[in-house]
């Protein structure tokens, strides 16, 4: 019997200069987590990345071709808890069919919140821009 595979992938990157939390999900994969859980989940991992790294930052790298409500409130989410570490969030790869809903939303205006083209361009920002107290 083959074994099933999971619809949404999260894993948590501490290799890297910044804070990196990946998710990687197909057509179904969104359908997995409310958004209550995905928040969950996502600030649990920021929060662990964040006590080992003097970057308090986070990259949200996004491998899906939707998105929707629950990445969207998980996005908000951890940008509250990135905020209150002096951090930036940002976003990499984030559908660019579902990127209206996130200027729609507001979310692209909030301070601390940017959006980057990919992984890379996200790291380069973000290393670019350590928050220094």
């Amino acid at each position: 019997m083959e074994a099933i595979q999971p619809q949404m992938d999260i894993s948590a990157d501490n290799s890297s200069p910044v804070p990196l939390i990946t998710i990687k999900y197909g057509s179904e994969g969104m359908l997995q987590y409310t958004g209550a859980q995905l928040s969950e989940r996502l600030v649990d991992e920021y929060e662990k990345l964040a006590d080992v790294k003097d970057n308090k930052s986070l990259i949200v790298d996004v491998q899906a071709d939707t998105a929707g409500s629950p990445l969207i409130r998980a996005l908000v989410n951890v940008h509250k808890r990135v905020l209150a570490r002096k951090g930036q969030l940002i976003c990499a790869g984030y559908p660019k069919d579902f990127l209206p809903s996130l200027h729609a939303l507001g979310l692209t205006s909030l301070p601390g919140f940017r959006l980057a083209l990919n992984r890379e361009d996200a790291l380069r920002s973000a290393e670019n821009k350590v928050v220094r107290l």
